[in-house]
């Protein structure tokens, strides 16, 4: 035993031996590298020296693995263990299991230890053999993540030759690439690694793909508005949210769950919710969802093979052995409301249970219902949202497939359906179809119809109502506002949902007491602040300017004379005469505002009938307040009209003149333009065409080329003197401001005084007196100074990505407004303007390449918004 044991104590010696002269040579290179001065180009050398940092730190790695293995032969020696190897009386050493490399090799390398190599027997291993990161080149921030995990799992899986940041540092810098390599080392050298922690590093890794701020920033944008994609499954959804969790400061595990709640699909989060057992922790919110996912995606696809089949089931009747497909389990996402299963399957006509509508034993009861009467007015259907994947119900005992179409004037059928059904006609007059298109379509009778249609809810219900029949493709029905307004729907366009009125659950907040307030908070419960104003639709005037009611009317202002020593003349090219145009195609809802309009206007006498050779079309625009504004076609007489080059005032430059203001009123004028009167000889010129007859102004209309140019011109000379003093004017928008509300009182009075002059009137419910904040073109004005409008503000965070150049056009011009409370805005939004380059007359044809780099640049513009002055 003797002999044996000795051998170990030699192996000993000579590993020891071994390991000495390693670090020798180690050692010794490192002086060389430190003392080495060369005349090479400084990328040779720079090459140079990250070879012979990775050849010294294999070294170091190599010394510490044979530590280890001279260690456990120590062990093994005392604890009286005889390697295998030595009975053979050669006196080699074996390699134990441990010691040896996933490919079989030793992880003692002879070329580390120069003539001391052991000789070494291969013996098979489990260990798995390091892998070295990939470069880290800073392309993305998926990219930096990757390459931090991937260090830390060679730190991980050795940990002795990794135990210094110095050293993990130096082992990750040898894995940079292009442009991180070279920032690093123009900013860092060798000597200087000490000064590095490994959160130094990983920290410039991140900075090297994003500025830290941005990438805060970024990070935040991403994960407030990080929703769950439609295809997108619940578990991916929770790893995306986590791993921006962990690039932002610690949320709670209550606040991380409630927020993983809140950021799923509606249906989803809606069957969460109002489950019996809500869970608590989120790795039971994401089993749940993902349990109730795979119900719902279950029943989604029998839903989907329902619907394929559809047509095959209008034309061949069911089997009366045929039975109802089975349901899916687990719990429905939108729970039926009502009803008996265990009855049996309930039939739609008479809805009695035990049999189904095609069988049903009552069918001498259905009846169908009173006459309807529909107007005979054009009917156009402009292009709608539809709700994906189109409505099933049953009509005249048929299973019919619908569309809702809000923008649908009346109810159609397809006319097909409705002979194939033998529907019972209706005696009304027949509207003429138009599509959104342009396109003419028959109609071919009007039916009265019973339709037995389910909501989203699985609410049932039997509609009643007049439909016209026409051809409709591959739908049997479209639903339109008729119905809609009869049976109080509500639709979710954004989710494709939708429920009768009394079905619907509308959102509500509850006013809470302070105390309950208090705890709600301490909770991490959503908060909402609620302001309430009053609002009076004829306010009285306050007591320091009543003596201006004459100024400011609650009543009409069309029989006040228009102001005198202002006209508006329409002066053309030479050798131009107005062109004639064709009516364009109205709604309903328009005619009737145009009937109620043109009453009006010959009723002020804004407009007296006209026989001129001009005629220029109409249509309708919205107003804020939802209300419909007629305006004129006039592009045929601005085309050959002169130009009146009188300039508006900058917006921009209008707000710098606030200063130190303190005191605000805001006068809004009323019927402005229709204040100034056309030029009689000018009057034939705006001659405009109706269905209801030809029409010219006596007054200046909305749509004249020159018309902003001629008011501006005379609300400057009513307010001459006073214009930058104690107000400024916009068109018909005037702000007056002042520093004490002494002197408001006077600038008020001032201002009113010149509009009696110039016979202008103030519109009283858009005027606002005394205040300390008010909105003027589109700022909110303070005492703090301007600021952006929170609507809008609202509005560009809630809009959605673009899908062509014309979207990506209007969101520009949108946010163009507010630019300057963005700083750094024009880069900001470059990739965005650059997708605009090329337009030819406003306009760009071709595909919308939208890449990473456009989106993350939509989001951040957003994201500026909000954080915004």
């Amino acid at each position: 035993m003797s002999d044996i044991g000795d051998a170990p104590e030699e192996r000993l010696r000579d590993a020891g031996a071994a390991t000495a002269a390693a670090i020798e040579g180690l050692e010794e290179v490192q002086r060389t590298i430190e003392d080495e001065v060369t005349d090479e180009a400084a990328e040779e050398q720079q090459a140079r020296r990250v070879l012979r940092r990775r050849d010294m730190l294999r070294g170091q790695i190599e010394i510490a693995t044979l530590e280890r293995q001279l260690e456990t032969l120590r062990r093994r020696n005392a604890a009286g263990h005889t390697p295998a190897g030595s009975s053979d009386g050669l006196g080699k050493p074996e390699v134990f299991d441990d010691d040896v490399d996933g490919d079989g090799r030793a992880s003692i390398v002879p070329s580390a230890v120069g003539s001391h190599a052991l000789p070494v027997r291969r013996v098979p291993s489990s260990r798995p053999r390091l892998r070295e990161p990939d470069l880290f080149k800073g392309k993305t921030l998926k990219e930096a993540r990757d390459f931090v995990r991937s260090l830390e799992l060679v730190f991980a899986l050795a940990p002795d030759a990794y135990q210094s940041d110095q050293q993990r540092v130096l082992y990750g810098v040898m894995f940079l690439a292009g442009e991180p390599r070279e920032t690093w080392h123009q900013n860092n050298s060798v000597s200087e690694l000490e000064m590095y922690s490994w959160s130094d590093f990983t920290r410039f890794v991140q900075d090297a793909v994003e500025d830290p701020v941005n990438r805060s920033l970024s990070t935040t944008v991403a994960y407030e508005t990080a929703r769950q994609g439609e295809n997108q499954s619940v578990q991916a959804f929770a790893t995306e949210l986590a791993t921006l969790e962990e690039q932002m400061d610690p949320y709670t595990q209550e606040q991380r769950t409630r927020h993983l709640l809140a950021k799923l699909k509606p249906a989803l989060r809606t069957a969460i919710i109002t489950y019996h057992d809500a869970p608590k922790r989120r790795e039971d919110l994401v089993s749940l969802a993902t349990r109730l996912e795979s119900a719902g995606r279950g029943a989604s696809v029998a839903h989907a093979s329902h619907k394929r089949h559809a047509s095959e089931a209008q034309r061949q009747p069911p089997s009366k052995h045929q039975k109802p497909a089975p349901r899916s389990e687990g719990p429905p996402l939108f729970p039926r409301k009502g009803g008996d299963s265990s009855k049996g399957p309930q039939c739609y006509g008479c809805k009695e249970y035990g049999h189904i509508r095609p069988d049903c034993p009552n069918k001498h009861k259905w009846a169908e219902g009173d006459k309807r009467a529909a107007r005979k007015d054009g009917v156009s259907s402009w292009p709608t949202k539809r709700l994906s994947g189109a409505v099933e119900a049953h009509a005249a005992r048929h299973e019919v497939v619908c569309v809702l179409d809000d923008a649908a004037e009346v109810n159609l059928i397809s006319a097909a359906k409705a002979r194939a059904w033998r529907l019972q006609k209706v005696d009304v007059p027949l509207p003429q179809i138009e599509g959104f298109n342009g396109s003419k379509g028959r109609c071919h009778g009007a039916y009265h119809v019973r339709l037995h249609l389910a909501d989203s809810s699985q609410a049932d219900r039997i509609t009643e109502a007049v439909f016209f029949a026409t051809e409709l493709g591959d739908v049997d029905m479209l639903l339109g506002r008729p119905w809609r307004r009869e049976y109080g729907v509500v639709v979710d366009s954004r989710r494709d949902l939708w429920w009768y009125a009394e079905e619907a659950e509308m959102p509500s907040v509850r006013v809470r007491s302070a105390s309950a307030f208090y705890a709600g908070l301490k909770r991490g419960s959503l908060i909402y602040a609620v302001s309430v104003r009053s609002v009076s639709d004829s306010p009285d005037l306050p007591v320091e300017i009543q003596d201006f009611e004459d100024v400011i009317p609650s009543g009409d202002i069309a029989d006040r004379p228009l102001p005198e020593g202002v006209e508006h003349a329409i002066v053309l090219e030479p050798n131009q005469r107005p062109p004639f145009r064709p009516l364009y195609n109205l709604s309903v809802k328009e005619l009737e505002v145009l009937r109620e309009y043109i009453k009006q206007a010959l009723k002020n006498g804004w407009i007296t009938r006209s026989e001129s050779e001009a005629g220029a079309p109409i249509l309708f625009v919205p107003k804020k307040d939802g209300t419909l504004r007629l305006c004129v076609d006039y592009r045929g007489l601005n085309a050959i009209t002169i130009k009146n080059r009188h300039p508006l005032p900058l917006i921009s430059e209008t707000l710098d003149r606030l200063g130190q203001a303190n005191w605000f009123s805001t006068l809004d004028l009323k019927d402005a333009y229709h204040r100034i009167a056309i030029k009689r000889s000018d009057r034939w010129k705006t001659a405009f065409r109706t269905r209801y007859g030809h029409f010219e102004y006596n007054v200046m209309p909305f749509g004249l080329t020159n018309a902003p140019a001629t008011f501006q011109a005379y609300i400057n000379r009513a307010l001459a003197g006073l214009v930058d003093i104690c107000c400024v004017v916009y068109l018909d928008d005037i702000l007056i401001y002042s520093d004490s509300r002494e002197n408001h009182v006077r600038d008020l009075r001032a201002v009113l005084a010149r509009l009696r002059k110039f016979a202008l009137y103030g519109n009283r419910k858009k005027c606002s007196f005394f205040t300390k904040e008010t909105e003027y073109l589109g700022y909110m004005v303070s005492t703090v100074g301007v600021s952006m409008d929170a609507r809008r503000v609202a509005t560009i965070e809630e809009w959605p990505t673009p899908t062509t150049f014309r979207e990506i056009q209007v969101f520009l011009g949108f946010a163009n407004f507010y630019r300057r409370f963005i700083r750094s805005y024009s880069k900001i939004v470059a990739p965005l303007t650059n997708l605009t380059k090329g337009a030819k007359n406003g306009r760009k044809t071709g595909p919308l390449e939208w890449g990473a780099g456009e989106e993350h640049a939509f989001r951040m513009t957003k994201a500026a918004f909000t954080q915004a002055p």
